[in-house]
């Protein structure tokens, strides 16, 4: 199966205060698309597979505009192809009119389970059901931010309630502690329009971490969780004004 679609309807627990879709409901939904999809085509390797194992390793989500609470969203997944070492899934979102509200690029490593080294995909005949191609949409570059203004910081530890099945912390949390930045009013006044998040390291139960608002000196925003000795996300942040 190339393609995988699905429709969900927003509901209350996937609404902020103003009743707009939360980005971390929206990664949720995708979640549950890439099991079922990668399970469809036979690449649903997990932490307890015995040959190999995905890592996310970059992960951009652009909404042209926020659904609200009782909206249904349909959403398209695929492989889109390779980049380098890189698998890339795309999504695309529509509203009930099937308009095309936005989407969703993920950059996966497949890692090798003995080495813990990424698979060069090209050379990956016998791992795949479905022809592997160079992939030609939007690509996501390293994030590397120069600080130049601290606009905020906290300190997280991580939880529990926080650890999927994989025993890593969810990638929707990392999209729940950026968002976390941001007050009411300020989404209010420039809601966002996008998050581009670098993984750089895994998260488990018991961590702490700094988490600091940046403005840059390319002028970008970007909340970064760190600890003295080492990053363990980046997150640039796009707002618009209403």
């Amino acid at each position: 199966m190339d393609k995988l679609t699905r429709n969900f309807t927003i509901g209350f627990k996937d609404v902020n205060s103003s009743q707009h879709l939360k980005m971390e409901a929206l990664i949720d939904f995708t979640q549950e698309m890439t099991r079922e999809h990668s399970r469809l085509q036979k690449i649903a390797f997990t932490a307890t597979h015995e040959k190999f194992y995905w890592i996310m390793v970059r992960n951009k989500v652009n909404l042209d505009y926020t659904p609200k609470v009782d909206d249904t969203l349909t959403i398209d997944t695929f492989v889109a192809g390779i980049d380098k070492l890189f698998i890339i899934r795309k999504f695309e979102i529509f509203n009930e009119q099937k308009d095309f509200i936005g989407d969703i690029t993920t950059y996966y490593f497949l890692m090798d389970k003995q080495t813990h080294r990424p698979i060069k995909l090209k050379n990956s005949s016998g791992i795949f059901d479905f022809d592997v191609f160079d992939y030609e949409g939007e690509t996501l570059p390293k994030l590397s931010p120069k600080p130049q203004t601290t606009v905020k910081s906290t300190s997280r530890n991580v939880y529990s309630s926080e650890i999927d099945m994989n025993q890593h912390m969810n990638n929707k949390y990392h999209i729940r502690w950026t968002t976390d930045m941001y007050n009411t009013t300020e989404l209010a006044k420039k809601p966002i329009k996008s998050i581009h998040i670098q993984y750089t390291k895994q998260l488990v139960e018991g961590d702490s971490l700094d988490i600091v608002r940046i403005i840059a000196t390319d002028e970008n925003e970007y909340v970064i969780g760190q600890t003295e000795k080492d990053v363990y996300f980046i997150s640039k942040v796009l707002r618009t004004n209403i």
